[in-house]
């Protein structure tokens, strides 16, 4: 984020749809990634929409897919006014879900082991 002047805000994601499909053809696995159109407002004025993609990273995805209606974390550049998600913010970032998930079902199990 640097030599940017990012603002944390949050928006709605209004609807979403597959941007493309990756892998596949033969090799029995593929990956979507996913576009969204997002709605955010900037200190309470007027309601401004952007299309955004699901961030991936060298390794894999970055953050889950949100269903529609669903509140996500935005990073608003102030001096350009570009938009994107904020991936490593804990509701979407796909590590910190995936760790915390495990955590629980981790302390699930322990649990049932233990009577």
């Amino acid at each position: 984020m640097a030599g940017r002047n990012w603002k944390q805000i949050s928006g709605r994601v209004i609807a979403s749809e597959i941007a493309r499909v990756l892998g596949g053809s033969g090799s029995g696995s593929s990956t979507t990634q996913w576009k969204y159109v997002v709605e955010y407002r900037v200190d309470g004025g007027e309601p401004q929409r952007v299309e955004l993609k699901q961030v991936w990273g060298l390794l894999g995805k970055k953050m889950i897919n949100p269903p529609t209606g669903h509140d996500v974390p935005l990073l608003l550049d102030t001096t350009s006014g570009k938009v994107r998600f904020d991936v490593d913010h804990p509701a979407i970032n796909f590590k910190a879900i995936y760790k915390a998930d495990k955590a629980k079902r981790d302390a699930e199990f322990r649990k049932k082991l233990n009577g």
